[in-house]
C-alpha cells in the first residue's frame, strides 16, 4: 500500500496546500497561525478560568440540588453525589499549585472541586457557541492587527 495518490503526491501534502490556500484566502498567512494559537489559547484560558470562578460564585448544583431535592425518585443519588464531591474534593487537596494562588488559597476545596465540575459541564453546553465564536475572534483579531501594521 503506498501512501501516494495516483498524481505521486502525499494525501498530507494536498491537505496541507488546501488549508494553505484557505486561511490565505480569509486573509491570514500561515507566519500569523503562531499568534493565531496564542489568541485562540488565551481565549480557551479565560474561558475556563472565568466559568470555574462564576460557577464557583453561583453554585449552580446547590441551587439544582435543592429543588430536586423536593423529587422522592432523584433521592437515592444523593450519597452517590456526595461521594463524587469528597473524591474531588480529595483530589483539589492533592493539587500542589492550588496552595501557591493567592485567590485560591483561602477557597474551599470541596467547592473548587465542584465549580470545577460545574465549568466543566457550562463549557460543554456551550461548546456548539465557543468553537466557532473563538475561530471567529481568532480571524477577527489576527485580520485586524494585520490591517494595522499596514497603515
Amino acid at each position: 500500500m503506498s501512501s501516494e495518490d495516483d498524481t505521486g503526491e502525499r494525501p498530507s501534502s494536498k491537505a496541507t496546500e488546501r488549508i494553505t490556500a484557505y486561511l490565505e484566502s480569509s486573509g491570514v498567512a500561515v507566519t500569523d497561525v503562531p499568534l493565531a494559537i496564542v489568541v485562540h489559547e488565551t481565549m480557551s484560558f479565560t474561558l475556563l478560568f472565568g466559568a470555574w470562578g462564576l460557577c464557583y460564585a453561583v453554585r449552580p448544583s446547590v441551587a439544582l440540588a435543592s429543588k430536586f431535592a423536593k423529587i422522592a425518585a432523584l433521592r437515592p443519588a444523593a450519597e452517590p453525589f456526595k461521594n463524587m464531591v469528597d473524591s474531588a474534593q480529595r483530589r483539589v487537596n492533592a493539587m500542589t499549585w492550588v496552595k501557591k494562588v493567592p485567590v485560591v488559597r483561602s477557597a474551599d476545596p470541596g467547592r473548587l472541586a465542584v465549580s470545577l465540575a460545574e465549568s466543566s459541564v457550562v463549557r460543554n453546553l456551550l461548546r456548539p457557541l465557543t468553537i466557532p465564536g473563538k475561530l471567529w475572534v481568532t480571524w477577527f483579531v489576527i485580520t485586524s492587527l494585520k490591517g494595522q501594521s499596514k497603515s
